[in-house]
C-alpha cells in the first residue's frame, strides 16, 4: 500500500506566501514523477530527482524568476497528447498515462448506470480507446498494447491521471494553480475519490475490482483526514468515450 509523501510536508506550518515558488512546485513535481514512473522505486527517484534538480537549476540561472508547477510539468514531459503525437512519439509517458486515466474514467462512468454497467469492463475500455486511436490515425492505442503494457504499467497511478483529466476538463486552469496548497489539495482530493471508486468497482464477471488497493498510490490518511468527503457521479455514461467526445 504505497503512500504519497510530499517533499514539502515539513513546511506544513509555514505560511504559503513565505515559500519560494520553486519550493511550492516541488510537491507537484514529485506527484508528476510518480505518475510518469510508477513501476519501480529507482525510476521514481530518478525522475523526481531530475525534476527537482531542473527546478533548482532554473532558479540559479535566473534569480527571482518564478519557477512554476507548469514548468515542472514541462520538465517531466507535459501531458499534452497532441504535442507528443504531433511529434511522432505516440508511446510517450504522457500518452500512456493519459490513456490509463481515460480507461478508468470510462469504466467508472459506465459502471454507475444500470443500463451500461454490464459493459463497464477493461475489455470494453480497450476497444473504445483502440477505436478512437484508429479513427484518429494514432499508433500505440491498440487493444493488445493497452492490455499488455499501458494498463499494467499505469494501473497504480491511473486515478492520478484520471484526476488530472477531470481537473483540467472542469477548470481549464493553468498548471500554476497546482503550485498552491489549495490547488494541489483539490487535485489530490479528486484522485482519492476516483481511487476509491476504482478499488470498489468490480466489473461484471470479473474476479477483482478495477484497481488493486495493494498497489495504488494514495494520500496518507493523516493528510487527507481533514478533507471534505468527495464522490463522483457522472450523469452521462459516455462522458469519457473518446469516440463520442474526442480528446485526442
Amino acid at each position: 500500500m504505497p503512500y504519497i509523501t510530499l517533499p514539502n510536508e515539513g513546511f506544513a506550518g509555514t505560511p504559503e506566501t513565505e515559500l519560494p515558488a520553486d519550493v511550492r512546485a516541488r510537491d507537484f513535481a514529485y506527484v508528476w514523477s510518480l505518475m510518469c514512473c510508477p513501476g519501480g522505486d529507482p525510476a521514481q527517484r530518478d525522475l523526481a530527482y531530475v525534476a527537482d534538480e531542473a527546478l533548482h537549476l532554473l532558479r540559479r540561472l535566473r534569480p527571482g524568476f518564478p519557477v512554476t508547477a507548469g514548468m515542472a510539468v514541462g520538465l517531466a514531459r507535459a501531458p499534452d497528447v497532441a504535442a507528443h503525437v504531433g511529434a511522432g512519439d505516440d508511446d510517450t509517458t504522457a500518452f500512456g498515462g493519459f490513456l490509463s486515466g481515460i480507461i478508468l474514467l470510462w469504466i467508472i462512468a459506465r459502471g454507475q448506470h444500470d443500463e451500461t454497467r454490464r459493459s463497464a469492463s477493461l475489455g470494453g475500455a480497450y476497444r473504445m480507446v483502440a477505436s478512437a486511436c484508429g479513427k484518429a490515425g494514432l499508433r500505440g492505442g491498440g487493444v493488445d498494447h493497452l492490455r499488455q503494457n499501458i494498463w499494467p504499467g499505469y494501473r497504480s497511478v491511473a486515478h492520478l491521471w484520471a484526476a488530472h483529466i477531470v481537473w483540467w476538463d472542469s477548470t481549464k486552469r493553468d498548471h500554476a494553480a497546482l503550485d498552491t496548497r489549495a490547488g494541489l489539495s483539490e487535485f489530490l482530493m479528486i484522485s482519492e475519490a476516483l481511487r476509491r471508486e476504482g478499488e470498489a468497482f468490480k466489473p461484471f464477471r470479473a474476479g477483482a475490482p478495477i484497481l488493486d488497493p495493494v498497489e495504488t498510490w494514495k494520500v496518507r490518511p493523516e493528510v487527507s483526514a481533514t478533507w471534505p468527503p468527495l464522490e463522483f457521479r457522472f450523469g452521462d455514461p459516455d462522458a469519457w468515450d473518446l469516440r463520442k467526445r474526442p480528446r485526442l
